[in-house]
């Protein structure tokens, strides 16, 4: 009889968890249609004031939207007068200086300048410029990613690649000096 008694009880405890589970015994909202609705009176500003500024930032963005339309038009421009209007009032021949290169001899340089039709000295400087390239491969943020990228590094042909020590770059793969960039 115990036995019997226990499994009823163990029997509605089951069911008991199972309609809840089902949300037997939450309550459902009843929309009840036909009614009219009421707002309050400070929700009622509230959407009188959301309805406002919604108007004036469609108003401000059709603005900007017809000023960038405006100012994107391709308008025709008359060079003679622009010429004209910025002509010094003594009508000197303007001088200008270039500065180009780098270039590998002055004769290059020449054949460069016939081509695109100018004419003048040509004045050369010393300029340094890269004659190598070093390489790294940046650090990685813990020991675990460093192991990940060495072994990525050597499946791509790079075996014997060390680890920067200290100082800026610390933690970085210097994977070598080069003399050409496309190397």
């Amino acid at each position: 009889m115990k036995i019997a008694f226990l499994l009823v009880c163990l029997l509605n405890l089951i069911l008991f968890f199972w309609e809840l589970h089902n949300g037997a015994f939450t309550p459902k909202p009843e929309y009840v249609s036909g009614l009219p609705s009421f707002l309050l009176t400070d929700e009622m500003e509230r959407a009188r004031r959301g309805v406002a500024i919604s108007a004036l930032i469609d108003q401000q963005l059709q603005d900007s939207q017809s000023l960038l339309i405006e100012l994107t038009q391709v308008r025709p421009i008359d060079y003679r007068a622009l010429a004209e209007r910025q002509r010094p009032p003594e009508h000197k021949p303007q001088l200008a200086c270039y500065e180009l290169g780098p270039f590998p001899n002055r004769k290059t340089a020449y054949i460069w300048m016939q081509g695109h039709s100018l004419t003048g000295e040509i004045i050369s400087r010393e300029a340094p410029y890269a004659s190598s390239f070093l390489v790294y491969y940046p650090a990685s943020k813990d020991a675990k990613q460093n192991r990940l990228h060495k072994m990525l590094l050597s499946a791509k042909g790079f075996n014997s690649v060390p680890l920067i020590a200290g100082g800026e770059l610390k933690g970085a793969f210097n994977l070598g000096s080069y003399s050409d960039v496309s190397a």
